[in-house]
């Protein structure tokens, strides 16, 4: 597990992640969230675009916020732009039909283009990544079949022990493959999507969460090694990979910032 820790903390350099001004980039989307809540399309739209000027790979969630501001000002070509980047992520074409928010590019040229693009990128980024993905949602089915279980047990000493043990086994093979592959991003493996249509958090944040909601009871503490999920979330963050808003959830942190 100390080896673990070791590759943990080296694999930043060999994953792609690059340097950029988290701090304000995080401010500026938060000040387009409050500009479009407030109805100031224009402005979130401004705020939008200097974010990702100082981010060259925004998270799909993102992406998405700033297509509805364009939206929102009929800005159809800077929507286009946006809707594009979404689909290169692997949002596939369901994506774009069935969400009503989408409508307004419905009857735009551009539109069955759109569709193709979405369709042949999806399916060429399952294609790419087929063994990677199937690890992963294998073990996302193994951590929440491991929860599943550990509900309906009686807490006890071996119980637990047992639990921790299975937790941490998964979450050492999801290191692993990050050690070995690099931070497995949205621009790698495409976007997590539920029913087609919402755009989820990465398919291995359930594993992340996995010690913030299950901590190892004191008694236990000293008996399992700790994977260093909290500093690999917050050089994840740092590097643009995983939105504040799951770091919120995932480190109970509301104020972000003073962590990183």
């Amino acid at each position: 597990m100390k080896k673990l820790l070791c590759i943990a903390v080296a694999l930043f350099s060999a994953s792609g992640m690059y340097a950029f001004a988290f701090r304000e980039y995080n401010r500026l989307l938060d000040e387009a969230a409050r500009a479009f809540s407030e109805k100031n399309f224009s402005a979130a739209a401004l705020f939008y675009d200097s974010a990702f000027a100082l981010n060259e790979r925004p998270i799909a969630m993102d992406l998405e916020a700033a297509l509805k501001a364009a939206l929102e000002l009929r800005n159809f070509s800077r929507a286009f732009g946006y809707a594009r980047r979404l689909a290169a992520l692997g949002v596939g074409p369901a994506y774009f039909e069935r969400k009503t928010a989408w409508k307004g590019l419905r009857k735009q040229a551009g539109w069955e283009a759109l569709l193709k693009d979405a369709a042949a990128n999806r399916q060429a980024i399952e294609e790419r990544n087929r063994y990677i993905l199937a690890q992963l949602r294998q073990l996302r089915e193994s951590a929440l079949d491991i929860q599943t279980v550990y509900r309906k047990t009686k807490y006890s000493y071996d119980d637990q022990k047992n639990f921790l043990y299975q937790r941490d086994s998964v979450a050492a093979i999801l290191f692993n493959i990050f050690a070995k592959e690099g931070y497995l991003s949205e621009y790698r493996i495409g976007v997590t999507m539920l029913r087609d249509t919402l755009i989820a958090e990465p398919i291995f944040a359930d594993i992340l969460l996995f010690k913030r909601l299950h901590p190892a009871p004191p008694q236990l503490f000293e008996l399992v090694d700790v994977e260093p999920s909290q500093s690999l979330i917050l050089e994840y963050i740092r590097s643009g990979w995983i939105s504040t808003r799951f770091a919120v959830k995932a480190l109970k942190y509301h104020d972000i910032a003073a962590h990183l």
